[in-house]
């Protein structure tokens, strides 16, 4: 009874006295804390109950000093010892490079051969990872390591587990069942790099200062304030910088030549092309704003560029737009057209949040939706494709025939200053792009009075003068013409797209015989032949439209309904041909006349 009433009043004035040294230095010191010693010393003993009196002990000092990296460190080694390993490694990375290099990695080590063990043994239900097929001991104790460091900032993960479904294949799946509404993961603030801290770093400073004129200023900041912190030799990001993809091999500006061969014939290698040379042309306004940049090539600039911009996520902080850099977040996959999830920075919370918008089982993969994007977009900023794409596209160049009499004065109302304007457009005549597509095809093909586009100049011309926000004319909204005008500009439609297939070295029916093998591809060809194929595609549906369109215009008796019944994917279109065609079979010549001239001042 003695020696406990003793013992109480003994740690009761070191904590006095140890929260004497905290006010008056700002940490605890280890050594001269007699509290501290005793639970060193009792860490040295084989029986569990001393670790847990250290444990405790820890946790007393812990709670007047949270940020002392020797106490953390100190109860990894307690937990460790008690076998409460996720624990253990939550404090391991709280405590900041304590110890001395020996004696961490040795702790680090044996906590992660331990996890290992009982992951591979199926012994460790609560494990951060969890597979369908065996991954090796480098693999998981490198994300085992990112996830505690994750947690260590204060992250919220306890919803979600690591899957590895197959070798190269992971994702992130429901740890619990989730309803709606729910938040799945949370990730504090610190834990996240930002676009305006990237603009207070060492190289977008000098940036922002110089007001350099950036074709891609935001991605090319944070871009450069990841490089920075990469070259670092200890960096707070490490282990949010090591997550990231080893190789970006599959993003098309870093295609080998032979691989740019897969992509011949298609308008995308120009799109390839254009981002390389704003890259460069970025890069070199960086180095002259900020001469240090220099010091990074020009390689790993589009490296880390391309590796940043694929995984940012778009939030609003402190009401400021931001672009963000979010770790755990960006292991979700991306599924197609899935309203499985949405993200949002609370300003509240001050986290960035991943919340259910329906309700999740237990064990089932978890997705983000990117929006709406066609294969263009997603190959060259992701280094994927998607099959059966219905937001896919392919490009038209529109240029003017070189013997056309209105050439000139088209191209002068058009702005198009000898450059031909490109079109990008999909396997939909509903959509706003394919009535834009065949809007400028009607002007190109324009063969009427001359005086009326000098008009419709002339009037532009003045609009121009009373408002700098109308620039070049754009002939966006022209309607049906005439059915003249309607057959020439189908015409030139389908010559382009017959022209646009003859230039791919396979047809489509050889690309789906490859892809019907696609195991025997590498990911590079099957994602390049998959992308050609579907301009191909949408190719050959321009073409079927076009030659339904000119069929019920050019020939006699063609049933309108028996048109429509077979083509049901353009049939609003084939009925506003139709709808001309009444107008003018029941009008006069005068009347006629006078329908289209409406018809070109619509222009």
């Amino acid at each position: 009874f003695f020696f406990s009433s003793r013992r109480r009043h003994t740690r009761s004035a070191s904590v006095s006295w140890a929260r004497r040294c905290v006010q008056e230095t700002g940490k605890t010191t280890i050594a001269a804390d007699p509290v501290m010693l005793e639970a060193k010393e009792k860490l040295t003993s084989t029986d569990a109950k001393f670790h847990i009196q250290a444990l405790e002990l820890i946790d007393s000092r812990l709670k007047d000093d949270q940020t002392n990296a020797s106490l953390h460190f100190m109860k990894a080694q307690a937990l460790n010892k008690l076998g409460r390993l996720q624990e253990a490694l939550v404090s391991f990375n709280n405590s900041k490079g304590e110890g001395d290099e020996l004696t961490r990695t040795s702790l680090e080590n044996e906590l992660l051969e331990k996890l290992y063990k009982a992951y591979d043994g199926g012994l460790c239900p609560e494990s951060e990872i969890v597979s369908q097929a065996k991954i090796d001991q480098t693999e998981f104790n490198f994300f085992m390591k990112y996830i505690y460091w994750v947690k260590s900032k204060g992250a919220d993960l306890d919803k979600v587990k690591l899957k590895y479904f197959t070798p190269s294949y992971r994702g992130i799946v429901a740890n619990c069942d989730i309803k709606n509404g729910e938040t799945i993961i949370a990730i504090p603030r610190k834990a996240i790099i930002t676009l305006a801290m990237a603009k207070e770093g060492v190289i977008g400073a000098e940036i922002i200062k110089k007001n350099s004129d950036l074709i891609y200023p935001n991605n090319s900041i944070l871009s450069s304030y990841v490089l920075t912190e990469m070259k670092k030799k200890s960096s707070e990001w490490e282990n949010l910088i090591q997550a990231f993809p080893k190789s970006v091999a599959n993003f098309p500006i870093f295609f080998t030549p032979a691989e740019l061969k897969y992509l011949e014939g298609s308008h995308f290698i120009s799109e390839i092309d254009i981002l390389k040379d704003d890259m460069a042309k970025d890069y070199k306004t960086m180095c002259a704003a900020a001469p240090g940049f220099k010091a990074h090539t020009l390689n790993e600039f589009m490296t880390v560029r391309s590796l940043v911009n694929s995984r940012i996520f778009g939030t609003t902080i402190d009401g400021i737009e931001n672009d963000s850099i979010v770790p755990y977040a960006d292991m979700f996959n991306y599924k197609y057209e899935c309203d499985m999830t949405q993200w949002t920075f609370s300003q509240e919370k001050q986290c960035f949040l991943v919340v259910a918008k329906e309700d999740i089982k237990k064990g089932e993969e978890i997705f983000v939706y990117y929006g709406n994007k066609p294969n263009w977009k997603f190959f060259i900023f992701y280094g994927f494709v998607l099959e059966d794409n219905a937001y896919d596209v392919t490009q038209f160049r529109v240029v003017f025939h070189p013997s056309d009499p209105l050439k000139e004065l088209k191209e002068t109302l058009f702005g198009f200053d000898n450059n031909p304007r490109i079109l990008k457009v999909g396997p939909d005549t509903d959509s706003r792009r394919f009535q834009k597509l065949m809007s400028y095809m009607r002007y190109l093909v324009y063969t009427g009075d001359e005086a009326k586009l000098k008009a419709i100049k002339d009037d532009w011309d003045e609009k121009k003068k009373e408002s700098e926000d109308v620039k070049a004319f754009k002939a966006q909204e022209i309607p049906i013409l005439s059915l003249e005008n309607e057959l020439c500009a189908l015409k030139s439609l389908r010559e382009i797209c017959k022209k646009q297939l003859e230039g791919y070295s396979s047809t489509l029916s050889e690309d789906l015989a490859l892809l019907k093998n696609s195991a025997a591809l590498d990911f590079n060809k099957k994602n390049s032949i998959i992308f050609r194929s579907s301009e191909k595609n949408i190719l050959t549906f321009l073409m079927k439209v076009a030659d339904t369109a000119m069929q019920y215009l050019s020939v006699k008796d063609v049933k309108f309904d028996s048109l429509v019944a077979e083509n049901p994917k353009f049939a609003k279109y084939l009925e506003s041909i139709q709808s001309l065609k009444k107008q003018l079979s029941h009008a006069s010549q005068q009347q006629q006349g006078r329908i289209l001239q409406l018809s070109l001042i619509h222009i």
